[in-house]
Protein backbone atom coordinates (compact mmCIF):
# COMPACT_ATOMS: atom_id res chain seq x y z
CA UNK A 1 0.00 0.00 0.00
CA UNK A 2 2.71 2.69 1.06
CA UNK A 3 4.14 1.68 -2.37
CA UNK A 4 1.06 2.63 -4.20
CA UNK A 5 0.71 6.10 -1.81
CA UNK A 6 3.92 7.49 -3.66
CA UNK A 7 4.26 6.02 -7.00
CA UNK A 8 0.98 7.47 -7.71
CA UNK A 9 2.13 10.87 -6.16
CA UNK A 10 3.75 13.40 -8.90
CA UNK A 11 7.07 13.38 -7.52
CA UNK A 12 7.40 9.35 -8.77
CA UNK A 13 6.54 10.47 -12.46
CA UNK A 14 9.86 12.37 -13.05
CA UNK A 15 9.12 15.24 -11.69
CA UNK A 16 11.79 15.87 -8.35
CA UNK A 17 11.33 18.97 -5.86
CA UNK A 18 14.99 19.63 -6.85
CA UNK A 19 13.25 20.80 -10.42
CA UNK A 20 11.35 23.34 -8.67
CA UNK A 21 14.92 25.38 -7.26
CA UNK A 22 17.37 24.53 -10.13
CA UNK A 23 19.41 27.10 -11.68
CA UNK A 24 16.84 28.73 -14.19
CA UNK A 25 14.09 28.71 -12.11
CA UNK A 26 11.99 32.05 -12.85
CA UNK A 27 10.56 31.32 -9.03
CA UNK A 28 13.89 31.35 -8.10
CA UNK A 29 15.63 33.91 -9.87
CA UNK A 30 12.89 35.98 -8.19
CA UNK A 31 13.47 34.79 -4.76
CA UNK A 32 17.40 35.47 -5.45
CA UNK A 33 16.12 38.94 -6.20
CA UNK A 34 13.62 39.59 -2.77
CA UNK A 35 13.29 36.93 -0.95
CA UNK A 36 15.65 36.97 2.63
CA UNK A 37 16.11 40.30 3.02
CA UNK A 38 16.30 41.93 6.29
CA UNK A 39 13.37 44.29 5.24
CA UNK A 40 10.52 43.74 2.72
CA UNK A 41 11.20 47.30 1.42
CA UNK A 42 13.44 48.52 -0.50
CA UNK A 43 13.97 51.89 1.42
CA UNK A 44 15.11 50.37 5.22
CA UNK A 45 15.26 54.03 6.81
CA UNK A 46 11.66 54.52 5.66
CA UNK A 47 10.15 51.60 6.64
CA UNK A 48 11.67 52.36 10.14
CA UNK A 49 10.01 55.28 10.51
CA UNK A 50 6.50 54.10 9.27
CA UNK A 51 6.36 51.05 11.07
CA UNK A 52 6.59 50.26 14.67
CA UNK A 53 9.72 47.77 15.79
CA UNK A 54 6.77 44.76 15.90
CA UNK A 55 5.67 45.55 12.91
CA UNK A 56 8.97 45.59 11.23
CA UNK A 57 9.94 42.07 13.07
CA UNK A 58 6.94 40.28 11.74
CA UNK A 59 7.92 41.92 8.22
CA UNK A 60 11.37 40.56 7.92
CA UNK A 61 11.91 38.31 10.52
CA UNK A 62 8.63 36.19 12.03
CA UNK A 63 8.36 34.04 8.19
CA UNK A 64 11.62 32.70 9.10
CA UNK A 65 11.09 31.30 12.67
CA UNK A 66 7.75 30.11 11.18
CA UNK A 67 9.41 28.35 8.72
CA UNK A 68 12.57 27.12 10.72
CA UNK A 69 9.85 25.47 13.02
CA UNK A 70 7.85 23.88 9.65
CA UNK A 71 11.37 22.39 8.83
CA UNK A 72 11.63 21.58 12.45
CA UNK A 73 9.13 18.45 11.64
CA UNK A 74 9.84 18.32 7.77
CA UNK A 75 12.88 16.96 9.80
CA UNK A 76 10.95 14.76 11.82
CA UNK A 77 9.93 13.09 8.97
CA UNK A 78 12.57 12.88 7.60
CA UNK A 79 14.26 11.00 10.69
CA UNK A 80 11.57 8.68 10.94
CA UNK A 81 11.70 7.99 7.56
CA UNK A 82 14.91 6.85 7.46
CA UNK A 83 14.62 4.42 10.65
CA UNK A 84 11.50 2.87 9.35
CA UNK A 85 13.33 2.36 6.47
CA UNK A 86 10.89 3.04 3.90
CA UNK A 87 12.45 3.24 0.68
CA UNK A 88 9.52 4.39 -1.44
CA UNK A 89 10.58 7.29 0.32
CA UNK A 90 14.35 7.57 0.01
CA UNK A 91 14.06 9.76 -3.17
CA UNK A 92 11.84 12.45 -1.57
CA UNK A 93 14.10 12.99 1.09
CA UNK A 94 17.03 13.21 -1.12
CA UNK A 95 14.95 15.80 -2.96
CA UNK A 96 14.10 17.59 0.45
CA UNK A 97 17.36 17.75 1.75
CA UNK A 98 18.68 19.48 -1.69
CA UNK A 99 16.09 22.00 -1.24
CA UNK A 100 16.96 22.95 2.87
CA UNK A 101 20.53 22.93 0.92
CA UNK A 102 19.60 25.63 -1.27
CA UNK A 103 17.24 27.71 1.26
CA UNK A 104 20.46 28.09 3.59
CA UNK A 105 22.86 29.13 0.86
CA UNK A 106 20.47 31.25 0.03
CA UNK A 107 20.29 32.71 3.40
CA UNK A 108 23.64 32.94 4.45
CA UNK A 109 23.97 35.50 1.60
CA UNK A 110 22.34 37.90 3.78
CA UNK A 111 22.45 36.36 7.56
CA UNK A 112 25.75 36.00 9.07
CA UNK A 113 26.24 33.00 11.10
CA UNK A 114 25.20 34.45 14.48
CA UNK A 115 22.09 35.71 12.77
CA UNK A 116 21.57 31.89 11.36
CA UNK A 117 22.61 30.35 14.91
CA UNK A 118 19.68 33.39 16.70
CA UNK A 119 16.86 31.94 14.59
CA UNK A 120 17.91 28.60 15.33
CA UNK A 121 17.62 29.79 18.93
CA UNK A 122 14.31 31.79 18.63
CA UNK A 123 12.55 28.34 17.14
CA UNK A 124 13.99 26.56 19.87
CA UNK A 125 12.65 28.85 22.35
CA UNK A 126 8.91 29.38 20.41
CA UNK A 127 8.72 25.58 20.02
CA UNK A 128 9.68 24.94 24.21
CA UNK A 129 6.78 27.79 24.62
CA UNK A 130 3.69 26.00 22.42
CA UNK A 131 4.78 22.71 22.87
CA UNK A 132 1.58 21.77 24.51
CA UNK A 133 -0.61 23.50 21.77
CA UNK A 134 1.79 21.82 19.48
CA UNK A 135 0.71 18.24 20.85
CA UNK A 136 -2.56 19.09 20.69
CA UNK A 137 -2.42 19.91 16.93
CA UNK A 138 -0.50 16.69 16.53
CA UNK A 139 -3.09 14.21 18.21
CA UNK A 140 -6.04 16.27 16.34
CA UNK A 141 -4.23 15.80 13.37
CA UNK A 142 -3.59 11.95 13.92
CA UNK A 143 -7.07 11.30 15.52
CA UNK A 144 -8.78 12.98 12.21
CA UNK A 145 -6.38 11.14 9.85
CA UNK A 146 -7.49 7.83 11.58
CA UNK A 147 -10.82 8.65 10.85
CA UNK A 148 -10.84 8.93 7.65
CA UNK A 149 -7.72 7.19 6.73
CA UNK A 150 -7.12 4.27 9.01
CA UNK A 151 -6.08 2.16 6.38
CA UNK A 152 -2.75 3.92 5.84
CA UNK A 153 -0.02 2.85 7.00
CA UNK A 154 2.51 5.13 9.06
CA UNK A 155 -0.39 8.06 10.09
CA UNK A 156 1.73 8.59 13.39
CA UNK A 157 5.15 7.32 11.72
CA UNK A 158 5.12 9.92 9.04
CA UNK A 159 1.84 11.41 8.02
CA UNK A 160 0.89 13.34 11.06
CA UNK A 161 4.06 15.06 11.21
CA UNK A 162 4.13 16.00 7.57
CA UNK A 163 0.68 17.35 8.09
CA UNK A 164 1.74 19.27 10.99
CA UNK A 165 4.12 20.64 8.94
CA UNK A 166 1.78 21.96 6.39
CA UNK A 167 -0.61 23.72 9.10
CA UNK A 168 2.73 25.58 10.46
CA UNK A 169 3.36 26.41 6.56
CA UNK A 170 -0.40 27.95 6.14
CA UNK A 171 0.33 29.83 9.41
CA UNK A 172 2.83 31.37 7.99
CA UNK A 173 0.93 31.90 4.59
CA UNK A 174 -1.66 33.55 6.36
CA UNK A 175 1.01 35.56 8.89
CA UNK A 176 2.47 37.10 5.28
CA UNK A 177 -0.86 37.95 4.05
CA UNK A 178 -1.63 39.72 6.92
CA UNK A 179 1.75 41.66 7.40
CA UNK A 180 0.96 42.57 3.39
CA UNK A 181 -2.09 43.96 4.07
CA UNK A 182 -0.26 46.20 7.06
CA UNK A 183 2.42 47.10 4.47
CA UNK A 184 -0.38 48.20 1.72
CA UNK A 185 -2.74 50.02 4.19
CA UNK A 186 0.82 52.43 5.51
CA UNK A 187 2.63 52.26 2.10
CA UNK A 188 -0.06 52.57 -0.79
CA UNK A 189 1.71 49.19 -2.20
CA UNK A 190 3.00 45.98 -1.17
CA UNK A 191 5.89 43.93 -3.01
CA UNK A 192 4.84 40.35 -2.58
CA UNK A 193 6.05 37.36 -3.35
CA UNK A 194 5.86 33.49 -3.86
CA UNK A 195 8.78 31.95 -2.12
CA UNK A 196 9.44 28.64 -4.04
CA UNK A 197 11.71 27.25 -0.93
CA UNK A 198 8.14 27.05 0.81
CA UNK A 199 6.41 25.62 -1.90
CA UNK A 200 9.45 22.85 -2.54
CA UNK A 201 8.67 22.04 1.12
CA UNK A 202 4.88 21.96 0.93
CA UNK A 203 5.23 19.87 -2.19
CA UNK A 204 7.12 16.94 -0.53
CA UNK A 205 4.72 16.97 2.58
CA UNK A 206 2.01 16.57 0.74
CA UNK A 207 3.56 13.69 -0.93
CA UNK A 208 3.93 12.09 2.64
CA UNK A 209 0.77 12.94 3.56
CA UNK A 210 -1.11 11.72 0.40
CA UNK A 211 -4.23 10.52 -0.28
CA UNK A 212 -5.29 11.93 3.08
CA UNK A 213 -7.15 15.50 3.21
CA UNK A 214 -8.36 16.66 6.18
CA UNK A 215 -7.54 20.40 5.93
CA UNK A 216 -11.19 21.18 7.03
CA UNK A 217 -11.62 19.10 9.94
CA UNK A 218 -12.05 21.85 12.55
CA UNK A 219 -9.82 20.41 14.96
CA UNK A 220 -7.14 21.29 13.05
CA UNK A 221 -8.68 24.59 12.08
CA UNK A 222 -9.02 25.98 15.49
CA UNK A 223 -5.36 24.56 16.65
CA UNK A 224 -4.23 26.41 13.30
CA UNK A 225 -5.92 30.15 14.89
CA UNK A 226 -4.36 29.02 18.56
CA UNK A 227 -0.62 28.55 16.44
CA UNK A 228 -1.37 32.06 15.10
CA UNK A 229 -2.18 34.05 17.71
CA UNK A 230 0.79 31.96 19.73
CA UNK A 231 2.85 34.02 17.36
CA UNK A 232 3.09 36.80 19.70
CA UNK A 233 5.10 34.56 22.17
CA UNK A 234 8.06 34.37 19.99
CA UNK A 235 11.24 36.20 21.74
CA UNK A 236 13.89 37.61 19.50
CA UNK A 237 16.06 38.79 23.07
CA UNK A 238 15.64 35.09 24.22
CA UNK A 239 19.23 34.38 25.25
CA UNK A 240 20.56 30.54 26.75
Amino acid sequence: MINDVFISNPFYKGIDISDICVKGSPDLKAAKEKAFKLGVLKDVKKSLEVFTFKENMDIAFTPLIIFEVAWHYAFVVMENAAALRVDETKKLCRAIKYVRESYIAMCRKDLDTSHMKRLELVKDDFINKCASDLQVLWYSISNELKRNYGDLEFIDELRTDAFLCIVILDVMKEHNKHMDDVIMKKMGHCNSYKNPFVDALREAMEAFVYPADIENDKNVKLSMAIMKNNLSKIDYNVVV
